[in-house]
């Protein structure tokens, strides 16, 4: 590969459990692989669990390492810090120290939720959404 700065695909990730925390930690593990042999700099927009979400969007500053300063993008200490926060039992509404939430509110459905974080961190970007919740959300037109 060219020695240029990796592009930038910007992901939405909906679920931070088993599957969705090692997913993360196979991304900031990876991040010099994937810069490499493929050009590519997976950039995390927010995180949602069932409670709320963490997001970039109106951080001081975007990720250290990203090659796109226009992108709010979620650090990589965020990323493992929000992971570790999951699974000792934590909620996204509740996050660590020192990152902000974005609570759901609790008269808002959860697929409305999604679509709000989504369409605020995301869709301008032209971001992934990953889904790796343990449940389907139903009955909700344009998530069924």
């Amino acid at each position: 590969m060219a020695s240029t700065a990796p592009r930038c695909v910007p992901f939405v990730l909906l679920g931070v459990g088993g599957v969705g925390g090692e997913l993360v930690r196979a991304i900031v593990r990876s991040r010099q692989l994937h810069a490499d042999k493929y050009g590519l700099r997976l950039a995390a927009l927010a995180l949602l669990d069932s409670t709320g979400a963490l997001t970039a969007v109106g951080q001081k500053q975007n990720s250290p390492d990203s090659p796109d300063s226009s992108l709010a993008e979620l650090s990589d200490e965020a990323l493992l810090a929000a992971v570790r926060h999951k699974e000792s039992g934590g909620k996204l509404c509740a996050p660590p120290l020192g990152l902000a939430a974005d609570p759901r509110p609790t008269e808002l459905a959860p697929s409305a939720f999604i679509r709000r974080v989504v369409l605020e961190a995301g869709a301008s970007a032209g971001a992934i959404v990953v889904d790796c919740t343990a449940s389907e959300v139903r009955g909700t037109k344009g998530w069924d």
